[in-house]
């Protein structure tokens, strides 16, 4: 073991023992001068950066649209599908339920806007919004 150390420590290069004086520090203005040209190099590349992140959210928002239309669409499709294959009789069924809720809610001074606007986004749940509720409650639109 010994002779593997000092086979090691033989084939080192030779030193004088002395450590290397450090390079001079750089200087203060120059240190100072270099963080501002840094940070004004941020600023002058900030607009770029907002007008990228806007590019890439802009995209993703009608990538989304996009879906959620093709969605509605399929729906769609599917809602008059089944209603196409209703007998004549269960499709004016459906319509004189339509007419009689769309009339009662006439009669309460409602729309089916009201019964939208009605449910509103709370902290982290839904709940029904309590003027509303309220308004539904009282059977029209009397405040």
């Amino acid at each position: 073991m010994e002779a593997d150390v000092l086979a090691e420590v033989l084939s080192m290069r030779p030193s004088t023992g002395r450590v290397p004086w450090p390079k001079p520090l750089p200087s203060f203005t120059g240190r100072i001068s270099r963080g501002l040209e840094a940070q004004q190099r941020d600023i002058d590349a900030e607009p770029a950066r907002v007008s990228a992140y806007r590019a890439r959210l802009k995209a993703e928002y009608d990538s989304e649209m996009a879906e959620l239309d093709r969605q509605s669409q399929r729906e769609d499709e599917a809602e008059q599908r089944r209603f196409a294959s209703l007998s004549p009789a269960q499709q004016e069924a459906e319509r004189a339920e339509i007419r009689t809720f769309l009339k009662v809610l006439e009669e309460r001074g409602l729309s089916v806007g009201d019964l939208f606007k009605g449910l509103s986004v709370s902290d982290t749940f839904y709940e029904v919004d309590r003027e509303a509720r309220a308004r539904i409650a009282r059977g029209g639109s009397e405040s």
